[in-house]
């Protein structure tokens, strides 16, 4: 990753912690068309969208995620978070 694409990740994840939802899943979707399979950026829209709802997407991705880093606690943890906003 260089760093004009490290920068718009950046710029993504300030607009993601402030709310800005839709513009950072933009900004999120530019780094994935050059890098399809980053696992940090999946896992921040996967976060995303558990946040506005889109639960069903939320699970897919963090599914993705785990596939990719079965030890990684976080990601099994936020698909528990998903599943339970799911009852």
């Amino acid at each position: 990753m260089n760093g004009a694409e490290q920068r718009v990740i950046d710029q993504a994840v300030s607009l993601h912690k402030a709310g800005k939802f839709t513009e950072a899943a933009h900004l999120y979707n530019m780094v994935l068309n050059r890098h399809p399979m980053n696992i940090g950026i999946l896992s921040l829209m996967a976060d995303l969208f558990n946040r506005i709802d889109y639960t069903g997407l939320a699970i897919n991705l963090y599914g993705v995620c785990i596939q990719a880093d079965p030890e990684n606690g976080k990601y099994w943890n936020d698909l528990g978070i998903a599943f339970r906003k799911e009852n």
